[in-house]
Formats: C-alpha cells, structure tokens, sequence
C-alpha cells in the first residue's frame, strides 16, 4: 500500500497547500456545526419562552378573580340553552 505522504510532518505541510487546504476544513466543519448548533439554540430559547409565558399566564388566571354581574349570568345562562 503506497502513501501519499512519508510522513505525518508532510502530510499535515500539504505540499505547501496546508494553508488552503486546512481553512477549507475549518471553515466547513465550522459552518456545519453552524447549520446544527444555531436552530438548536434558537428552538430551546424558544421553547424557554413559551414555557415563561405558560407560567405567567397560569398566575395571572389564577390571581384574577372577577366578579360576575347578575346580567352577565343571565347572558351567560341563555346562551347554554
């Protein structure tokens, strides 16, 4: 089995390219990561949010309590039937 390269050394030098050929690396594994790490981020903020928002609604439902006029139960009441 014939190798490109002789030695690590040489392998990692690229024949002088490295610095071409390891940028591309980089900067591909970086926008890759990008494209999984950055929607995954903004779902859990979201989620977070929605969460926050639950919370505020259930506490504010459960600290109001307003009064039900007697016109607004009749309303209420004949509208059921």
């Amino acid at each position: 089995m014939d190798f490109w390269f002789q030695s690590a050394a040489e392998f990692f030098h690229m024949g002088g390219h490295a610095i071409y050929v390891w940028s591309a690396y980089l900067i591909t594994f970086v926008l890759m990561a990008l494209n999984i790490g950055v929607p995954w981020m903004l779902y859990r903020a979201q989620k977070q949010r929605l969460a926050r928002q639950l919370r505020r609604e259930h506490t504010f439902a459960a600290s109001t309590t307003t009064p039900v006029s007697p016109s607004a139960e009749a309303l209420r009441s004949s509208q059921s039937h």
